[in-house]
């Protein structure tokens, strides 16, 4: 992929066998471009042309930006709704239709059971998709690290939300270089395209794409 801006000169190759880590160090600068990347993926306009084998791309269907790390939060409303229709979709098909409607003849029958001595009105309208709501299901992530955190979310918003550009903002601010280099590896190995966005320099890290937009404008 490469990213091309308005606000600087230059082009940004993000790869997916390689992270890309850009430092903008004028603030007013940085502060236009964490915008600028914020509109486009929510669907604006923006002056953010992002492309792929020479094709521009949409940042709206390809992209997610981060700008909150700590506490990181997996089970936000967007992800887990994408995972209650996945697997809504998997109970209502071929394979699992029938035990899937089984099921729920089964509960509406038990509720019957259960309230027949009482003036109740039931509603018989009970569907697979209000049950995987009422169970409550979440990312399990009470043992997991921050870093651990990030990348299933990642893998998680790539499998279910089809994303497959991920930019962070300040990410290196967080955590030590030690603790950044087996999360960059986990994540090329994976093949996610990562770009991380920084307003200071952390000091370059070997086998990374390293961008540095000092304040003058100039992309280093």
């Amino acid at each position: 992929m490469k990213l091309v801006t308005d606000l600087f000169n230059g082009i940004i190759e993000i790869n997916e066998d390689k992270v890309t880590m850009l430092v903008i160090e004028n603030k007013k600068t940085f502060l236009q471009f964490i915008y600028q990347m914020y509109l486009g993926i929510n669907g604006n306009d923006v002056d953010l042309i992002l492309s792929e084998d020479g094709k521009e791309i949409k940042l709206s269907k390809t992209g997610e930006l981060v700008t909150s790390i700590v506490p990181f939060d997996i089970n936000e409303k967007r992800l887990l709704t994408a995972v209650l229709n996945a697997l809504d979709k998997e109970a209502m098909d071929d394979l699992n239709h029938m035990t899937s409607m089984e099921l729920l003849a089964d509960i509406e029958k038990y509720i019957y059971r259960m309230s027949e001595s009482l003036p109740l009105n039931i509603d018989t309208s009970l569907s697979f998709a209000a049950l995987l709501k009422a169970a409550g299901i979440k990312f399990i992530d009470d043992s997991l690290s921050e870093l651990e955190k990030i990348f299933n979310y990642m893998l998680a918003t790539n499998e279910m939300l089809g994303k497959k550009l991920f930019a962070f903002v300040n990410l290196r601010t967080y955590f030590d270089t030690e603790e950044i280099l087996p999360f960059i590896d986990t994540v090329t190995k994976h093949k996610l395209h990562l770009l991380l966005i920084d307003s200071l320099d952390h000091g370059i890290i070997k086998g990374v794409n390293n961008y540095i937009v000092d304040k003058d404008l100039c992309l280093i």
